[in-house]
């Protein structure tokens, strides 16, 4: 049992726990459109480091793969339940 009836966090996190909670919901106020937040520390002074991660995020945005990894690891696309893989065994033989 939770002892808060809400609580304020990212919706990312809200996400994950309203997969593994399904009693618990995550909402999205009206009119707030605000971005995911990613951060990544980078020591100080290492601006070619900051620049790689710049260049590879970037990269992530322009080829697609941020939204599907956003699906995937966010909103938990990944807890669908795939068809099993066609077997020999279990297709042809009908072993179990």
């Amino acid at each position: 049992m939770w002892a808060c009836e809400s609580t304020v966090t990212s919706m990312e996190r809200a996400y994950y726990w309203s997969r593994i909670r399904p009693e618990l919901a995550a909402v999205r106020p009206d009119g707030l459109n605000v971005g995911s937040v990613l951060v990544y520390a980078v020591p100080s002074g290492e601006r070619e480091l900051q620049d790689v991660i710049n260049l590879w995020i970037e990269m992530r945005k322009a080829s697609g793969d941020e939204d599907e990894a956003y699906s995937y690891w966010i909103r938990g696309n990944a807890l669908t339940p795939r068809a099993p893989r066609w077997s020999i065994l279990r297709n042809v033989f009908g072993w179990k």
